[in-house]
């Protein structure tokens, strides 16, 4: 008989038994959708593929623009005019709107809000950020727990905003909420290396806010939001637990369908939001 290892105390158990030996954890069915789960995020680099996942809504949204534009805009305009979204696009497409959200129902928005950048510049130093951060996530936390943090904390940033009634996108919340994250890491890991992180994260998060304070269209309320529920949700699924393995596999594979859901709502809505955006 097949032997597997429970998700839960770690130890073999087996393969075609309902549940644990060991600890009565439940396998069956659970189990199967678990390893369906570990296996696709197992192939993923999950800093690269949201960056990837950035950079093709961006390169989108400048198709998008470019399709509004006429030759003659287009001859006149230069790199950053020519490669950079009009407004309108990105409000269709699926920006943060507090009105649109609340009233119109585009509950997606707090989703997609996160993978859209106004410019260039947004989306360079945002994809840096992450670039930086997300590899010390993924390496501590796992792969699972590194989806979850940033759309959880992408989410959370974007919902606090919604309460300041902030409109808006861009993947800083996110970011925010993976420096929270890797800032918890630092303080449980202790040592050297811990001191290490918690010095580094601090002077990213510092650096940061005290940037938001300088650019006043910069959103503190999301980079906050993000942040303190990088904290949280890294103590509710911390990088040396082993109990919520099964939970948070399925949980990363459920984000990534509800990011997707999101934009596919987003591009069905596209075409009427842009007339709306466009008469106004």
């Amino acid at each position: 008989m097949a032997a597997i290892v429970c998700p839960k105390c770690g130890r073999l158990t087996e393969g075609n038994a309902p549940a644990c030996i060991h600890c009565g954890a439940r396998l069956g069915k659970a189990w199967a959708v678990e390893r369906a789960a570990e296996r696709v995020l197992g192939d993923v680099n999950v800093t690269r593929a949201f960056l990837g996942f950035i950079l093709l809504i961006y390169i989108i949204q400048v198709i998008l623009t470019l399709l509004q534009k006429t030759p003659t805009q287009l001859e006149k305009g230069g790199i950053f005019s020519n490669f950079s979204p009009a407004i309108q696009v990105q409000w269709a497409l699926g920006l943060q709107d507090t009105r649109m959200i609340l009233a119109g129902g585009e509950w997606w928005r707090v989703v997609t809000a996160i993978f859209v950048h106004l410019g260039l510049l947004h989306l360079f130093f945002n994809g840096l950020a992450l670039w930086y951060v997300g590899p010390l996530v993924e390496d501590f936390f796992g792969k699972a727990r590194a989806v979850l943090l940033f759309v959880g904390t992408g989410v959370a940033g974007n919902l606090v905003s919604l309460l300041f009634h902030i409109g808006g996108g861009g993947a800083s919340g996110a970011l925010f909420g993976w420096i929270g994250a890797a800032l918890y890491l630092g303080f449980r890991r202790g040592g050297v290396f811990g001191a290490h992180i918690k010095r580094t994260m601090l002077s990213w998060a510092a650096y940061g806010f005290l940037f938001g304070v300088f650019v006043p269209c910069i959103n503190q309320a999301a980079h906050a939001g993000g942040f303190l529920a990088g904290i949280g949700l890294a103590a509710l699924f911390g990088w040396e637990k082993r109990e919520w393995v099964r939970t948070r596999n399925i949980l990363a594979a459920a984000a990534w369908l509800l990011v997707l859901l999101c934009w596919f709502l987003a591009f069905l809505h596209y075409k009427a939001d842009f007339a709306l955006v466009k008469g106004v």
